[in-house]
């Protein structure tokens, strides 16, 4: 049951840092990596593993076709038990690399990462996450969730978001903060209100003289409708 967003990040960095004390995967072998390699020296290794892959091939095609033979002298009820063991074999293996404990891919880092609901974290956890070498994939998602919590203040967001923002059911529902409102049009920020700038600190006070009047005007107005308002009642009552 999870009720803080800091207690799972802090599961999953002891989970990552013990899945990355494991041998490397082979997509994180450095002999796989060629970037730094010339262009005569990328094509000998090219040669090299298509001859491996070559012998590798005429090796197991002379196993099977070995197998085979070995399997066609067989009478019936023979060819019953092998085709039983081929199958109980097959199993073993599929079991035995399910349950083979191995450091996180890319993508199965990226999947758990994506279990976070990072927009209900406290700004400072967010901040140290940026920090924290085990969550270095995960940076896209923390700078949303910054975005997200920023969008109460300002138009913060940008486009979809990728994290889930949707609250969990065990949250407190004081602690939920309340959804942004939707990113308004940059045309539509420009006619409410013409100082908009890209910063918060050109034109300043030409904003501020801009935002006195708009507050103004609503007051007026407001003080105009209950002066007709308190008219209409009077003529009402006589």
């Amino acid at each position: 049951m999870i009720k803080d967003e800091k207690e799972l990040c802090n599961l999953f960095e002891k989970y990552l840092k013990h899945r990355e004390s494991l041998p490397p995967l082979k997509e994180e072998d450095p002999s796989q990596d060629w970037s730094h390699l010339t262009e005569e020296e990328k094509e000998n290794r090219k040669k090299a593993d298509e001859e491996k892959s070559a012998a590798d091939n005429a090796k197991k095609e002379e196993e099977k076709k070995a197998s085979d033979d070995a399997y066609a002298a067989l009478d019936d009820l023979g060819k019953a038990n092998a085709d039983w063991n081929k199958k109980v074999d097959e199993m073993h293996v599929e079991c035995n690399n399910r349950l083979k404990i191995s450091r996180l891919s890319k993508q199965q880092k990226f999947d758990l990462f994506q279990t976070v609901r990072f927009s209900f974290m406290k700004h400072e956890d967010l901040i140290s996450l940026t920090a924290n070498k085990e969550f270095e994939m995960a940076k896209d998602f923390i700078l949303e969730g910054l975005s997200f919590k920023l969008n109460h203040f300002e138009n913060a967001i940008k486009g979809e978001l990728k994290i889930n923002t949707e609250p969990r059911v065990n949250y407190n529902p004081s602690a939920i903060p309340q959804k942004a409102a939707p990113t308004q049009n940059p045309a539509e920020q420009a006619a409410a209100n013409p100082y908009l700038k890209k910063t918060n600190f050109e034109n300043y006070y030409e904003r501020k003289l801009h935002e006195e009047k708009v507050s103004h005007n609503q007051f007026a107005a407001k003080l105009i409708g209950n002066q007709m308002g308190h008219h209409i009642q009077d003529m009402m009552q006589t």
